[in-house]
């Protein structure tokens, strides 16, 4: 899913993403630790254009429709204009209060 995002981010071209995984699983064993997780995965990293690890986080906190609370000021910036959208609160912990932080459980 990282190369995928990678490529994306690089190029900005989605599609040429898209057809680079195509290639890759064409020609390589790829090891999923489960398929519809890995599939969503590769989808959002390319739309969002993240990291490997950032693309799983955000996969896991979109799933769960989860408040995500990361201190990844990089992550923070590339994902909260998208975060709504996908049903997903996010904040950046470095900018939270006590108070903040105590209302959301």
């Amino acid at each position: 899913m990282s190369w995928g995002s990678v490529i994306a981010g690089l190029t900005g071209d989605e599609e040429k993403a898209r057809r680079t995984i195509e290639n890759v699983r064409s020609v390589a064993w790829i090891v999923y630790e489960d398929p519809l997780f890995t599939e969503r995965s590769i989808n959002i990293g390319i739309r969002l254009k993240l990291s490997g690890f950032d693309t799983s986080i955000a996969t896991c906190a979109i799933v769960n429709s989860a408040i995500l609370i990361t201190n990844d000021k990089r992550f923070y910036e590339k994902f909260s204009p998208k975060a709504e959208e996908y049903g997903v609160k996010i904040y950046l912990l470095r900018e939270m209060t006590m108070e903040e932080i105590e209302t959301l459980s």
